[in-house]
């Protein structure tokens, strides 16, 4: 668990990264660069996203019938890489564990 941290603008109270992207993604989709930009401005750390999106899948699978899915797409001024985004959604058995 993160620790309180006296950062302006950083969330006061400790939260965990898979606490802290559910919350971020509840809110709508968002993207990896995304994502760690908004963890070092909102809680002043970084954030494994897609270790803690795997752990987040399998809260949401056994807990409120959702998943996280990744998408790929064309990154946005990244000079033709690719952008991974985020997003809860439904699950459905079709979906990896």
């Amino acid at each position: 668990m993160k620790q309180p941290t006296d950062t302006p603008n950083v969330i006061s109270v400790a939260i965990t990264d898979v606490a802290f992207l559910q919350m971020v993604l509840t809110e709508g989709a968002a993207t990896t660069n995304e994502l760690i930009q908004r963890s070092f401005r909102e809680r002043g750390c970084g954030l494994t996203v897609h270790s803690r999106a795997a752990d987040l899948r399998r809260k949401l699978q056994r807990e409120a019938g959702q998943t996280v899915r990744c998408v790929r797409r064309p990154g946005r001024n990244r000079y033709g890489k690719i952008d991974y985004v985020y997003m809860l959604a439904p699950f459905s058995p079709e979906d990896p564990a």
